[in-house]
């Protein structure tokens, strides 16, 4: 602070003292002076009480007690208020002189408002179809009475003041819709599950603050104003109140919303509904979030966003909305799709249909001929990021080869990682992402079945990083051979048990030349999966004996490799496990050693 600004705030602050202090001495003797004013009338009244008969004596001397009390109680909390006016003034300057009221209003809006996210979006817990709509608390609202420039900046900042749960009393929503200044407002609610939650809520809130009149009145006055989102939540037991009440609220919506959400996570044995959605509502819409729902009515051509967990959906029901709404940019359908198909010659194109705005598309438990029908309709693999899930019954053959659009993709993909026999994602171009969950339904014995890699890798020629999520020496073979046909590989991250990497390590020390010649990072990662590591008869002596063995032909790996003139360029191991004991061992044969200790996380 410059010198001049200093003795500024210096006067500034001791006119403040002087006007204050000065205010309550004055206060203070007025107080005084009322009170001599009492102490004067008192006598006088005694002198003049001895005159008097009895009972005029005590109906007076009542009366004067009474007024006397009165009087000391307006002086009282004329002193008093003129005390906490001035306590409040002087601790309002002491808090102007801390670090954190001198920063800018707008570095202290991002510290409140982040203060503040739990409160307001649930730690971002709605975004996990699997929860329910989050209640709104307003704990955050007590920050306004930490001082009164944090009160300023939170009563003209309208994002915190938007979101409304329509559970709250209606004067609650009314003031806080006032002080949101036209933003748009996010508003949610979940419909009571039952009498006992109502019951519940109405510890809080009146009991009208859920009966449905009062809800429609509450609907009403936020409906007035601009709405941006609106979540609502029906759980529990379904009744057709619940239904007809949820209908009614969507009647009223105004054009202006732009993204709505509807979970409805019902009791086991409840028949899935399907919501109504008005034409008007739709018509504007951007974002549609259904969990555990179906709707009916057309959908939105301007949808960005569309996101179907948890019902039931037919793969002509997904085509016609990814076909009628060619705006969107994500959409996820996370559904049985069930085993119907249309007639094969059903909306089939000469050339199939393009999702030219579509960056992030997921597609969940298609059989495989739901899927191909799917694949010879719309160009799936131009889809920047897509995610497939494949569910195949029991006795299907355990071998997925790639369509042949995708296998184009397949070949010039840089990154692939295979994890079990569920999960297959490759990384090609620079931003293209697919990934393929094959679900099979596999018997849970043996154990090692789980592991059995799936998909044929012929089309992946070019690969420069590989992870193998969960290495079992029972496809050793299948392994050896997929690497023998992988020589621009330049990084492999192989996930496993320690005492069963022995027969990969020595993979690399094949060939003429050696497989994978380009190969510079090696990531080894010890798996805490404790329940496959152990075969049986399997003992901690014979299981440090395979560790030991595992770390020999590691070290003839890296010798192998130095001495060809390819050594390993870096090369990572897993902490908490064998490797911790003296790392450094490595360290002549490999440029660079690095304890990982998080490595659950894709490396890529």
């Amino acid at each position: 602070m410059e010198n001049g600004d200093l003795v500024k705030n210096i006067n500034r602050q001791q006119a403040l003292f002087q006007n204050q202090l000065t205010a309550v001495a004055g206060v203070l003797e007025a107080g005084v002076h009322e009170t001599r004013n009492l102490l004067s009338n008192v006598l006088l009244h005694g002198e003049r009480q001895k005159l008097q008969e009895n009972d005029r004596w005590e109906t007076g001397s009542m009366s004067l007690l009474r007024n006397t009390t009165s009087s000391l109680e307006n002086i009282k909390t004329m002193i008093a208020s003129a005390i906490s006016f001035t306590i409040a003034d002087i601790s309002e300057e002491s808090n102007l002189c801390t670090r954190l009221c001198r920063l800018p209003d707008a570095v202290t809006l991002k510290i409140l408002a982040a203060y503040c996210y739990e409160d307001l979006h649930g730690d971002g817990s709605d975004a996990n179809p699997a929860n329910g709509v989050f209640r709104l608390r307003r704990n955050w609202t007590k920050l306004t009475e930490v001082c009164r420039h944090w009160n300023k900046i939170l009563k003209r900042s309208p994002e915190f003041w938007s979101f409304i749960d329509l559970s709250w009393p209606i004067e609650l929503i009314d003031y806080h819709v006032g002080l949101s200044q036209g933003a748009p407002l996010k508003v949610r609610w979940n419909l009571p599950m039952s009498p006992s939650e109502a019951l519940v809520m109405t510890r809080y809130h009146s009991r009208e603050s859920t009966d449905p009149p009062s809800v429609s009145r509450k609907w009403n006055l936020v409906c007035a104003h601009w709405l941006g989102d609106v979540q609502l939540s029906v759980e529990g037991k379904l009744t057709g109140d619940k239904v007809t009440q949820l209908t009614n609220l969507l009647d009223l919506y105004p054009p202006t919303v732009k993204a709505l959400r509807i979970y409805m996570r019902l009791e086991a044995g409840s028949p899935q509904v399907s919501i109504s959605l008005p034409p008007l509502l739709m018509s504007n819409l951007s974002t549609l979030r259904l969990h555990y729902c179906g709707a009916s009515g057309p959908f939105s051509p301007l949808l960005e966003t569309i996101e179907v967990v948890g019902g039931n959906m037919t793969v002509n029901d997904i085509f016609q909305i990814l076909s009628g709404c060619q705006v969107l940019k994500s959409g996820t359908f996370d559904v049985n799709a069930g085993a119907f198909l249309p007639p094969a010659t059903w909306a089939l194109r000469t050339n199939p249909l393009r999702l030219p705005h579509m960056k992030r598309l997921k597609l969940g438990r298609l059989s495989e001929a739901t899927f191909e029908w799917l694949y010879t309709r719309i160009l799936l693999e131009e889809v920047p990021n897509l995610e497939v899930i494949l569910k195949f019954p029991h006795g299907t053959g355990t071998s997925f080869l790639l369509p042949a659009r995708f296998q184009t993709c397949a070949s010039r993909a840089h990154s692939l990682s295979v994890w079990r026999t569920d999960q297959v994602k490759y990384h090609f171009d620079t931003q293209h992402v697919h990934e393929f969950r094959l679900n099979y339904d596999l018997p849970m014995s043996p154990l090692y079945l789980r592991y059995q890699p799936t998909l044929s890798f012929s089309p992946f020629k070019f690969l420069r990083r590989l992870l193998i999520g969960t290495f079992s020496p029972h496809y050793l073979e299948f392994w050896v051979q997929t690497l023998h046909h992988l020589p621009y590989l330049t990084n492999i991250h192989i996930r496993g048990c320690q005492t069963k990497f022995s027969a990969i390590l020595k993979a690399f020390c094949y060939g003429a030349p050696l497989y994978c010649p380009q190969l510079s990072i090696l990531s080894l990662e010890d798996s805490e999966d404790d329940s496959w590591k152990w075969d049986e008869g399997t003992t901690e002596e014979s299981a440090s004996l395979q560790s030991e063995a595992t770390d020999d032909c590691l070290e003839h790996l890296l010798r192998c490799r130095a001495a060809k003139g390819i050594p390993i360029q870096k090369l990572i191991l897993s902490g908490y496990s064998w490797w911790d004991e003296g790392p450094e061992r490595w360290n002549p044969l490999v440029g660079s050693v690095v304890l990982n200790e998080d490595m659950w996380t894709d490396p890529w």
